[in-house]
C-alpha cells in the first residue's frame, strides 16, 4: 500500500503560473466601505447641481482633472 497522492512535477506547476497576468489586491473591507462612501458623496454632489452644469463635470474621471 502506497500513497495514492502522487505530486505535480515542478514545471508543471511553473508554467500554469506563467500564464497567470495581472495582479492579485487584497482589498478589506474597510477598503470598500471607503469606496462605497466616496461613490455616494460624488452621486450626492452631482445630484444637487441642475441638470445644466451636470454636464460639465461628468466629462472628468478624477477630481485632479478639473
Amino acid at each position: 500500500f502506497g500513497d495514492s497522492y502522487k505530486a505535480p512535477q515542478e514545471e508543471a506547476a511553473s508554467e500554469s503560473s506563467a500564464k497567470k497576468k495581472g495582479r492579485t489586491v487584497v482589498i478589506t473591507t474597510e477598503d470598500m466601505q471607503k469606496r462605497r462612501n466616496d461613490v455616494k458623496a460624488r452621486t450626492t454632489l452631482l445630484l444637487a447641481l441642475p441638470d445644466e452644469h451636470q454636464l460639465r463635470f461628468n466629462k472628468y474621471e478624477t477630481a485632479k482633472e478639473l
